[in-house]
């Protein structure tokens, strides 16, 4: 008998067609914010439309959509999987995006001080204090706003894996050193700018961490350690 493509379904349906929705209403916010202005529009997002589906869908949902929205929104980055960067994604995380989700991946724009790369950093340090795993990326190797970086991090206290392909330079790995206690996984691909004194310089951090944490008494272990000891055995040879 002839082989037939089976069916999708009917869950996998209403995601794709509220994934294709949400891409719609993003790009209506973002010819809005031409005619107005992006912080019209950015601010319509989270004021008029971000209430409704942050009630009405649960954040395992929400997270889904998200990843079948941006999937829907063009080619990966080359090396890195995550989606274009602009508005659009901008806009999707303003609507979607609440502490109850735990991991997200965008493409940042490819210049400093770019409103929107502005305007997700803060979104990040308000939105996403859930995050365990954190994807930027960016296809131009460009400076990135390290204050604003450092406050989303900071946010993000459980966060366990970071990915900043194509971003990461020896002053962001010092910042990561000192904001992220509870990171597992650290990848820096293709960022040319990271050094072998950057990462002597992020071990430095980190036992710095190591020696403040254990030299005060905690009880019923309110913080723990910091888990960085994969990280040191990599890297030991570069920090002698």
């Amino acid at each position: 008998m002839p082989q037939h493509k089976q069916p999708q379904t009917l869950l996998s349906l209403c995601h794709a067609y509220l994934a294709y929705e949400l891409i719609k209403i993003c790009q209506k916010l973002q010819s809005l914010a031409q005619k107005s202005s992006p912080n019209h529009a950015l601010s319509l997002a989270q004021k008029e439309l971000r209430p409704f589906w942050i009630s009405s869908l649960p954040g395992r949902i929400r997270s889904q959509l998200l990843e079948e929205s941006q999937a829907l929104l063009g080619t990966p980055v080359p090396n890195t999987g995550a989606i274009g960067a602009g508005p659009v994604p901008l806009y999707l995380l303003s609507i979607l995006l609440a502490p109850d989700i735990q991991n997200i991946r965008v493409e940042l724009c490819c210049y400093y001080g770019c409103s929107h790369q502005t305007a997700l950093l803060k979104l990040l340090t308000i939105q996403g204090k859930g995050l365990e795993s954190l994807q930027l990326a960016r296809s131009a190797l460009l400076q990135l706003d390290q204050t604003l970086l450092q406050s989303s991090l900071i946010s993000a206290a459980s966060l366990q894996k970071l990915i900043l392909n194509n971003i990461a330079n020896d002053t962001i790995l010092g910042v990561i050193g000192k904001s992220c206690s509870n990171l597992v996984i650290l990848d820096v691909s293709h960022s040319r700018q990271v050094t072998d004194a950057g990462l002597q310089k992020l071990l430095w951090n980190t036992d710095i961490n190591k020696k403040v944490f254990s030299s005060r008494k905690y009880s019923n272990s309110i913080i723990k350690p910091i888990n960085w000891a994969k990280f040191n055995k990599m890297f030991r040879p570069l920090a002698k």
